[in-house]
């Protein structure tokens, strides 16, 4: 390998190690935003319903997934197990 080959493949090798540090970088941030904005959404929720207990249950519910429609009859067990094998 000559010398121009070998610090090429350098270059590309530390382009592809910045490129994967600065999307890791990116993907943390997008993470925190995220877990942020969830968690004001819902301090936000609980503040508006603590005057109201009826309210504040039926949001603690929706969040548990509490209440929600059982699944379509329309399919059993027994075909699911069939579509899978």
């Amino acid at each position: 390998m000559t010398t121009s080959a070998s610090s090429n493949t350098t270059g590309a090798v530390a382009k592809a190690d910045a490129a994967k540090e600065a999307w890791l970088n990116q993907r943390r941030a997008y993470r925190q935003l995220r877990h942020t904005k969830s968690a004001d959404y819902w301090n936000d929720k609980v503040e508006a319903n603590q005057s109201d207990p009826h309210k504040l249950w039926r949001m603690v519910d929706d969040l548990l997934g509490r209440g929600r429609t059982s699944p379509s009859s329309a399919i059993d067990v027994d075909v699911f197990s069939q579509l899978l094998s």
